[in-house]
């Protein structure tokens, strides 16, 4: 018998070793897709993409109620969802097609327009490439604070502020998820929502460089206050926000305030995904406060103001509002759309959260108005006109009402 050389014999055995991992890669791409590949696939993929992983090669796990809490952290929507049980209970569905009602219309009309993409209006790749930044600069400043993931936001912060923060911002993301249609509750991912919190001065010190420089390293730049030095403002400051980054001082802050600074940083973050880069300084500001309302009672934060922040008034900020109604200083209802957050006195604040509250009375309306404002890229009193068909005087009667109540 003929003996081949141990070199071929050795060349064969790869090329069938080969062969089979060949063999039982392909057969893993068949199987159907199981929950734990969706953690693993998520991390590069967005939500639409595993979908339709899942719609090609079926669903290997049962769509439970934990399934779903899950799915809605890795940032798929409840419309994404519904079609993964239909893919888990073995019917066929089509992702290039609308979801259909029982007429086979197509459900929802111009309201199906919310069912978009998790983070939106920007690609996946920008907000994993934005998590990095931020990650890199927590590791660098030596910070050594884990990612807590939670439905709409990341937080970073030290373990004792994560106990008292996590809970109450979970809280505030269900109310807003509840109350608010997808286009503005599902626009942010904890992927484009960062609020990180840091104690210690030195810290500070170290994380606006190490922030700084993350950024820089990207080939980013960015400017803040009058001070031509960023670095050295921004270590003179109480917090700063960036298009997908809230982070404040809380050694600057009361607790209560820290807590306060993040309830307003999810509305805020949230607004700036929902409403575009072109919506108006006192859409943003006046979403984050409602947000800090909404978990806090009462609104109080200001993020950029030269003046005195003193809005201490009894009644709170409604009474602020009513009282320059009264004095006639407040006669349109387009001035909280023109103010810029470089030039807002505290009472702007405090017009932006009334006005953006009265109009949030009506959540649908008020989601398609920003809406227009994004794609459509119409001025936010112009669409509110639109939308709910009310001109500046019936739109002042009903502000001064809401600030009345």
């Amino acid at each position: 018998m003929r003996h081949l050389p141990r070199r071929v014999l050795s060349l064969s055995l790869i090329l069938i070793l080969l062969v089979a991992f060949s063999d039982l890669a392909a057969a893993a791409n068949d199987r159907p897709v199981k929950m734990s590949e969706v953690a693993r696939l998520i991390k590069d993929q967005s939500p639409q993409d595993v979908l339709a992983a899942m719609a090609d090669r079926g669903v290997g796990f049962r769509v439970s109620s934990g399934a779903e809490g899950r799915l809605k952290k890795y940032g798929f929507t409840q419309d994404q969802i519904e079609l993964i049980k239909k893919i888990a209970s073995g019917e066929a569905v089509d992702l290039d097609a609308g979801p259909a009602d029982a007429d086979g219309d197509e459900a929802g009309g111009a309201d199906n327009a919310d069912a978009f993409k998790v983070g939106f209006p920007d690609p996946e790749h920008w907000h994993i490439s934005e998590q990095k930044r931020i990650e890199r600069a927590i590791k660098n400043a030596g910070l050594g604070y884990k990612r807590i993931e939670l439905t709409r936001a990341t937080l970073y912060c030290n373990a004792a502020r994560a106990g008292k923060l996590a809970p109450l911002l979970k809280k505030l993301e269900g109310m807003l998820i509840k109350r608010f249609p997808a286009s503005i509750a599902s626009a942010s991912s904890p992927r484009s929502a960062h609020i990180v919190i840091v104690d210690g001065v030195s810290e500070w010190s170290n994380w606006v460089d190490a922030l700084m420089d993350s950024y820089e390293k990207d080939g980013m730049k960015f400017s803040f206050g009058p001070e031509a030095d960023t670095k050295t403002h921004l270590k003179n400051t109480s917090g700063f926000f960036l298009p997908a980054l809230a982070t404040a001082h809380a050694d600057l802050r009361s607790d209560e305030n820290v807590a306060r600074f993040s309830t307003y940083a999810l509305g805020h973050l949230m607004m700036a995904r929902a409403g575009g880069k072109d919506q108006p300084a006192g859409l943003t500001t006046g979403f984050g406060d409602l947000a800090e309302a909404m978990a806090m009672k009462t609104p109080s934060v200001m993020i950029y103001s030269y003046e005195k922040r003193d809005l201490k008034q009894e009644g709170g900020w409604k009474e602020v509002v009513k009282k320059l109604f009264e004095a006639k200083k407040i006669d349109n209802a387009t001035a909280p759309w023109g103010y810029t957050t470089d030039s807002m006195k505290p009472e702007n604040y405090a017009e932006c959260w009334s006005m953006v509250s009265t109009l949030a009375e009506a959540p649908d309306k008020f989601a398609k108005a920003v809406r227009m404002v994004r794609e459509d890229k119409k001025f936010m009193n112009v669409a509110v006109n639109e939308v709910y068909g009310m001109q500046g005087k019936d739109l002042l009667k009903a502000w001064y009402k809401w600030v009345s109540q």
